[in-house]
């Protein structure tokens, strides 16, 4: 599995407010797509008693064991040319930085997705979550064991304009809403690559 419907590779980003549904897409994609799903937080889980840990050394080295494992794994991707979907949060700023260059240098089509919610719709979902939680979708391509950390939630301002971003995709009401909203956007992904290989 290297490519889907095309020669050229490419890498989904996802970015939206904490708790926006950015791991539930990232799901749906890589089901809908048929590509790899790479989930910073399936490493984050094996180091999950470490990160409690109240002495602020064991806590740092392990951000920076884990933010390590993740550039790896975004390295062997790149360099087998996969196409992939990057799900991370906003622990994730360096894995971010090492993914963007490595982008670049390997010659990927970059796709990049905003999720549009409100700050009360992301507070509903957080309250919702089973902190330190796991759950499984064997359908999922990739890393198909989901962990929930225990990370601090915050609403930040995206003072960032729409037109940094191919797809907006909207996540305001019910889940299933969200679900018609996703189904429609993996539509729209699949016409746009398959236009791009038929030049």
């Amino acid at each position: 599995m290297s490519n889907v419907n095309g020669n050229k590779p490419f890498c989904i980003i996802i970015s939206g407010l904490p708790s926006s549904g950015k791991t539930h897409l990232a799901i749906k994609l890589s089901k809908g797509l048929g590509i790899y799903l790479l989930n910073s937080d399936f490493v984050r889980e094996k180091f999950c008693d470490s990160m409690q840990d109240h002495f602020d050394n064991v806590v740092l080295s392990t951000m920076n064991a884990v933010n390590q494992e993740n550039k790896e794994r975004c390295m062997i991707l790149c360099a087998s040319r996969t196409s992939f979907i990057f799900d991370g949060n906003s622990l994730d700023y360096e894995v971010y930085a090492s993914l963007l260059k490595l982008l670049d240098h390997f010659d990927y089509e970059r796709i990049n997705i905003r999720i549009k919610s409100s700050e009360e719709k992301c507070e509903e979902n957080y309250s919702k979550r089973k902190i330190g939680g796991m759950f499984v979708d064997r359908d999922v391509i990739g890393d198909n064991v989901f962990f929930t950390p225990a990370l601090p939630w915050k609403i930040r301002n995206q003072d960032v304009s729409d037109d940094n971003f191919q797809y907006i995709i909207e996540n305001y009401g019910s889940i299933e809403e969200y679900d018609d909203n996703t189904k429609e956007l993996i539509e729209q992904i699949k016409k746009a690559r398959s236009k791009q290989n038929e030049r």
